[in-house]
């Protein structure tokens, strides 16, 4: 999916297994000013998950 270029990154996150990345996270601020009644400064958004096989999206969003 290439570089995270949106303004104000907040946090990425990567899953490791034997020492190889497998998949990736990635939490932004809101785009738009309000979203389901959430401002800017209450949301953050996950804009991008990444993983390397379709069966580890689910691991790679788990705490």
């Amino acid at each position: 999916m290439g570089e995270v270029r949106r303004p104000n990154s907040c946090w990425s996150h990567g899953l490791v297994r034997d020492g190889t990345l497998v998949g990736v996270t990635a939490t932004n601020r809101l785009i738009r000013e309000t979203v389901a009644g959430f401002s800017r400064n209450d949301a953050v958004e996950l804009f991008r998950l990444c993983a390397a096989r379709p069966d580890l999206s689910r691991l790679v969003l788990r705490p």
